[in-house]
């Protein structure tokens, strides 16, 4: 057998790697033809026993052609910048160069573009858009609702308990320009802006939100921190109407286990102690553009006015 027969694939740079690598370690052309070795598109490799991912591909482009940026919809899966389960599957969206051409296949949809500095970040070896930029690059796809889903992801305020950060992503202002530098989507992106909020925890909360202020219904506050009298416990529905004594809750539970049922008791009491008419949303009251969802939050403000002015 000889030394390329032997090589441990371990020395290789990743589970997905290019044959220019594969060179440098001493493979040869027959042992990538082997049953070892998996074939994902012109130049590019990947071990057949090793598990990978979207990202060891763009990473293994990445050290492949030092322009290669990771854009659009695959930025923002990598991000975690809510998009449409449609967007989240290859072929996956990479830029480059100008000045290359680069072949697209099914695997990959190349760009030709030039970025600030100031637009690209790096995160493992890979470079990608900004989460700015990306949600600028986003327009070409996304529906005018869809980017307020990905604005208020942004622009929300971050639970320092539980994430690791203090900041939030962007704010409205950082939106706004990178709209108004935008050379493919600024129409849509500025139609976008000024539906966005701070404080919507979930793409549904902002869709819910989105519905109810399409129905006419009053604006919400997001998330409010209300403390309960004569105690230190704080409740926090994801909408409150406070001059209607109405919140609503968003439950996006499928299978409740006990734990889940404990919370939801000591959540409806707490707004019972605060006063509050809660409504709870479930996903099948989201169907046919949340009628169900907007009749019932509706019906409540109305009952609620029809007390108050006797």
């Amino acid at each position: 057998m000889t030394a390329a027969h032997q090589l441990n694939p371990l020395s290789l740079p990743g589970p997905v790697f290019t044959f220019s690598e594969a060179l440098e370690v001493g493979m040869t052309r027959g042992k990538l033809r082997g049953p070892g070795f998996t074939k994902l598109r012109h130049g590019l490799f990947a071990t057949a026993d090793a598990e990978y991912t979207d990202v060891d591909i763009v990473r293994a482009l990445c050290r492949q052609d030092p322009h290669a940026v990771v854009v659009g919809p695959t930025a923002a899966r990598m991000l975690a910048i809510p998009v449409p389960r449609s967007l989240q599957v290859r072929p996956l969206h990479l830029a480059t160069s100008p000045q290359r051409r680069p072949r697209p296949d099914a695997l990959l949809r190349w760009s030709r573009r030039s970025f600030a500095p100031a637009d690209i970040m790096q995160i493992d070896g890979v470079r990608l858009t900004t989460r700015v930029r990306t949600w600028a690059d986003l327009g070409e796809h996304l529906s005018v609702w869809g980017l307020v889903v990905a604005a208020d992801h942004l622009v929300r305020i971050p639970r320092p308990r539980i994430e690791r950060r203090t900041k939030a992503y962007a704010t409205v202002e950082m939106l706004a320009k990178a709209a108004d530098s935008s050379l493919r989507a600024a129409t849509r992106l500025r139609e976008a802006l000024p539906l966005v909020r701070v404080g919507s925890d979930s793409p549904m909360e902002t869709r819910l939100r989105l519905h109810c202020h399409a129905a006419g219904l009053p604006e919400p506050e997001l998330n409010p921190s209300l403390l309960v009298p004569g105690t230190h416990v704080r409740h926090e529905p994801d909408l409150l109407w406070r001059d209607h004594g109405v919140s609503v809750q968003y439950d996006s539970a499928v299978h409740r286990t006990p734990e889940q049922q404990v919370k939801d008791i000591r959540r409806a009491e707490r707004a019972r102690q605060l006063g509050l008419h809660e409504v709870i949303i479930t996903q099948a009251d989201m169907h046919d553009d949340g009628q169900s969802a907007v009749d019932r939050i509706g019906e409540a403000l109305h009952e609620s006015i029809r007390k108050q002015t006797g």
